[in-house]
């Protein structure tokens, strides 16, 4: 049996909407996408310990045929085998109505990581772009999600498989996405995690679709951006971040932008932004490094080039918008003479990133006493690059990008070096990061083998990028690479003045996070203390340290410190301590021995 519900508008008055609601609640009807949504807001607001529910929900198709307005797992629909994905929300499975043999993908969500966004965001928008949802029901304490099964797979693993697309092909997906896209935010939608395991195809390869909106927002009304970022949670894929997510900006539209064309570099070398020149953490990079221009293919189409130039400018007011890239992506397409490369044309070896071949690799370890850091890989890629005629623009936008502050801390920085160089001379080797030799490009980097933190609650930095397991629908596994965490804002201000937002978990100790954060300070050794400038023990939790932090520096001569991070690992100091409550409340007394 089924009831038939009336279409709710989601502007009607409150206490309406509170009337139908009740209406519906304790049972599963056929009914309209705001009926939906009414149930996914009331959903968000409740944990396992609410009130009871036995099942409810709205469904869309009739192959779908619920009883008794009910549609129980294990009654009325099985799920089959293993999970097809795995991802930070929720588990995707193959459904199949017991009744009439519909098929459809099911993904489980359990009440207490539900966002409304995962169904709001999508059903509120018109478009062919977007993976059809079949409806949503509640049973117990796991919600699920009813979509249409798309035996196409996701970009994700079509690039993994390919290794990398044709360009032909990887402008005809970004069309799509774009049209989906521009889509959204014409309804003021972020989806807020583009990227390819995010895009699903039909069987045939030939069309694309948008999926997963957990991370969704809508903007606020007469608004052009939102705050994305709270205490517990932080949208989006690290190696896909905005600039201005990473910054704590407000943020619009413009965030996906920057995502897809993240996507585009995906597709077009076969792994993922940043990761052939930086090691994790990202976010820290990325707000302070330029964008990764010098990941465009030489090989490109012109055309091609410039609109990732676009959609990858740092400042969202100068980045392109979906529908203009949409236009210029068209453009590109049938300037190469449009799609034809077949979707299975075989593998190839994911692109080699432009080596480095400037400066022979010095064979004494001691004659290179500090690694490279992360801000001088431009300079580093500058000499091989600018051979070739295409990436000459990069290049220059990237020089002008220096600030006369960056140049006075590379001053002070070769002053503190000649420091340090008799203090560095005791060392007799310089590690190497193991299993990032091949993705810094021959570069040496610094080892923090002593500490498990990577600096930002995120993925495991030792692992390889462009193997990164798909963490939404068809996956196939448990996901690697969470899009989204828990855990402790901090904000550190460095020696340049800059304010770093960074994500740790509550647990980790301030040292660690130290480490794991060193490539990314400038001017070392160095301590963190909190604003007043007292010095917090290393082994402090994150959760108990003030969230306003600084670096301060700590060399051999001269001022005192408790402990300081020295070549990546954690020094003490010989000094006797009073300890008069640490963290948040409290500071430490250094007493000279």
């Amino acid at each position: 049996m089924w009831c038939m519900l009336q279409r709710v508008n989601q502007h009607s008055p409150n206490n309406l909407s509170k009337g139908v609601l009740s209406a519906l609640r304790g049972s599963v009807s056929f009914g309209e996408p705001d009926n939906l949504c009414l149930f996914a807001k009331a959903w968000e607001t409740e944990d396992e310990d609410s009130e009871p529910v036995d099942n409810e929900g709205i469904l869309f198709k009739e192959e779908m045929m619920a009883e008794d307005y009910e549609y129980r797992e294990d009654i009325h629909w099985d799920k089959s085998g293993d999970a097809l994905g795995s991802g930070a929300f929720g588990d995707v499975y193959l459904g199949k109505d017991k009744t009439s043999g519909f098929q459809f993908a099911a993904k489980k969500i359990h009440v207490s990581t539900f966002r409304s966004q995962e169904l709001t965001c999508c059903l509120s928008v018109n478009s062919d772009k977007i993976v059809p949802v079949y409806g949503a029901i509640r049973e117990g304490p796991w919600i699920t999600v009813f979509m249409k099964m798309m035996n196409g797979g996701s970009l994700g693993q079509l690039i993994k498989k390919s290794g990398y697309l044709p360009e032909d092909r990887a402008l005809h997906y970004m069309s799509q996405v774009f049209q989906g896209l521009k889509h959204l935010h014409a309804d003021r939608i972020v989806h807020g995690d583009v990227k390819a395991d995010n895009v699903l195809l039909n069987e045939d390869h030939s069309t694309a679709y948008l999926c997963d909106f957990g991370h969704a927002a809508h903007l606020p009304p007469g608004s052009s951006g939102t705050n994305l970022l709270t205490a517990n949670y932080v949208p989006g894929t690290e190696t896909h971040m905005a600039p201005e997510i990473v910054h704590g900006d407000p943020c619009g539209t413009k965030v996906d932008v920057w995502s897809a064309c993240c996507m585009l570099l995906h597709m077009l070398n076969g792994w993922h932004p940043w990761s052939r020149t930086h090691a994790a953490p990202l976010c820290l990079k990325i707000a302070t490094e330029p964008p990764p221009l010098q990941e465009i293919p030489p090989n490109c189409h012109p055309l091609t080039h410039d609109l990732i130039v676009a959609g990858l400018q740092k400042d969202p007011s100068n980045r392109a918008t979906a529908s203009q890239l949409k236009n210029r992506v068209d453009e590109a397409l049938t300037k190469i003479g449009g799609l034809s490369s077949p979707y299975d044309s075989g593998y190839r070896e994911p692109r080699k990133f432009p080596s480095t071949k400037g400066e022979p690799e010095t064979a004494n370890p001691k004659a290179k006493l500090f690694p490279e850091e992360p801000r001088p890989v431009l300079s580093q890629h500058v000499k091989n690059i600018t051979q070739d005629s295409s990436f000459t623009t990069n290049v220059r936008s990237v020089e002008q990008t220096r600030t006369s502050c960056e140049m006075e801390l590379e001053r002070l920085e070769i002053d503190l070096y000649r420091e340090n160089l008799l203090c560095s001379l005791e060392d007799t080797q310089y590690f190497r990061a193991d299993s990032r030799d091949s993705l810094l490009s021959g570069k040496e980097s610094m080892n923090t083998l002593d500490t498990r933190s990577s600096g930002i609650h995120s993925w495991d930095s030792q692992m390889e990028p462009w193997s990164l397991q798909s963490d939404t629908l068809f996956s196939g596994g448990s996901t690697t690479t969470p899009s989204w965490f828990t855990g402790v804002k901090v904000q550190l201000q460095t020696f340049s003045g800059e304010t770093l937002q960074i994500w740790e978990s509550g647990r980790t100790k301030l040292g660690d996070l130290a480490v794991g954060i060193s490539s990314q300070i400038q001017i070392k050794p160095f301590t963190i203390v909190n604003k007043e400038g007292n010095q917090i023990p290393w082994k402090t939790d994150i959760a108990d340290c003030d969230i306003e932090l600084k670096c301060a520096l700590a060399q051999d001569r001269g001022g005192t410190w408790l402990w300081r991070v020295k070549k990546g690992k954690i020094e003490e100091s010989h000094t006797k301590v009073a300890d008069t409550g640490g963290g948040r409340d409290g500071s430490v007394i250094l007493i000279p021995e």
